[in-house]
């Protein structure tokens, strides 16, 4: 009764949103496991306003569904009330009524990121909670800030295609969620601290809070999360603008504000075809390169290729000995030849094929060969 009681107070609140036709908004809900009338566990979960669908969507981490269904019932029934009073209020300003979507029609599988995740191999650490159930809802209302023309069951199903085939997915949802679980941790302690709430070391709060959950000392826990909560609350109301630009300007990494100094361009190398106007120290500039001092340049003269006029370009190998033979080794006719052996003379080929142009004296040429005349 009570958790209904606070539902429909806080419909109020989302009205007014509703009014000044925001395009989306992220409800945070609390969810109450009783006993003997005292609270025992909660668990977070938030609703996401789009304008564009007309909708209020139920993001329940876990699923479909919490604890096996066994409080799905209960929460139905009280998110049915709220936007009842929802539709009530805006259909007076001549506002269409809102569709309540809920959670086994947001998640597309029946096993959420909490579910999935809470599977992992990896073991808890003791500083950790036990379930990331908030951390896996400001995770997705990020997702939905960035995302506002995105169905929830889109998102859902984009984040979970977007896991690496050769990943497992439960360890994956786990690394993931401890990473962003770490993040929030860092940006709330930046933003606490610059709030410079009075008496209050962020730091040593930080520390103990989490000293006293590892201890068991839950009361104390609570007892200090309240307090420093509701003085956060006090200092944003107190100097709202100022929290609201801090945030502004932290938001995003990439952003850069007019009054910062421009963003240094990366240097570019530049290749000369001539040395620079300045060579490096103990060098000098030769043949348009910088070279040391100690080096001498080599010119290399340029080949033409072109004949003489009037005559064709003629071409003769050359074939001589190296500069130097092998050890054991002598230059004989142009040939390092071993200096044991000797170069045999190859005979010439003999036969005439016709009469050279003079016959000897007392010679005729008949049948191609020279012959002596009668």
């Amino acid at each position: 009764m009570n958790q209904l009681n606070s539902a429909l107070i806080s419909s109020s609140s989302v009205v007014e949103c509703i009014k000044n036709n925001s395009n989306i908004f992220i409800i945070p809900i609390t969810i109450h496991e009783m006993e003997n009338r005292k609270v025992v566990a909660g668990h977070a979960n938030c609703l996401i306003y789009r304008r564009q669908y007309n909708h209020i969507e139920h993001f329940e981490p876990h699923g479909q569904e919490y604890n096996h269904g066994e409080q799905s019932q209960n929460i139905n029934y009280i998110l049915s009330k709220f936007i009842e009073r929802i539709n009530e209020n805006i259909g007076k300003m001549g506002h269409a009524p809102i569709t309540l979507i809920r959670s086994s029609n947001v998640c597309p599988n029946h096993q959420g990121f909490q579910s999935l995740e809470s599977r992992s191999s990896f073991l808890k650490t003791p500083e950790e909670p036990d379930g990331y159930c908030g951390a896996w809802s400001m995770f997705f209302a990020e997702m939905c800030f960035k995302n506002p023309t995105k169905t929830s069951n889109e998102l859902i199903r984009y984040i979970l295609n977007s896991i690496p085939r050769d990943k497992n997915m439960n360890d994956y949802l786990r690394e993931l969620i401890r990473g962003y679980s770490q993040l929030v941790n860092d940006k709330l302690i930046k933003y606490v601290s610059k709030l410079q709430i009075k008496g209050i070391d962020v730091n040593s709060f930080f520390a103990n809070t989490t000293h006293a959950k590892i201890k068991g000392n839950v009361g104390t826990y609570k007892t200090d999360a309240i307090r420093v909560y509701k003085m956060i609350n006090k200092c944003i109301e107190e100097d709202l603008p100022r929290f609201q630009k801090m945030f502004e300007d932290d938001v995003s990494p990439n952003s850069v504000s007019l009054s910062q100094p421009p963003i240094s361009q990366p240097k570019i190398s530049i290749k000369y075809d001539i040395c620079p106007p300045r060579c490096k120290k103990g060098t000098t500039c030769k043949n348009k390169i910088c070279l040391p001092n100690n080096v001498k340049a080599v010119s290399a003269k340029r080949v033409s290729l072109k004949p003489p006029s009037g005559k064709p370009l003629s071409v003769k190998p050359t074939v001589s000995c190296p500069p130097r033979c092998a050890k054991g080794s002598t230059c004989k006719n142009k040939i390092c030849q071993p200096n044991n052996t000797t170069l045999k003379q190859v005979p010439p080929i003999s036969g005439i094929i016709s009469c050279p142009p003079r016959c000897a004296k007392g010679t005729t040429c008949k049948n191609k060969i020279c012959q002596p005349t009668k």
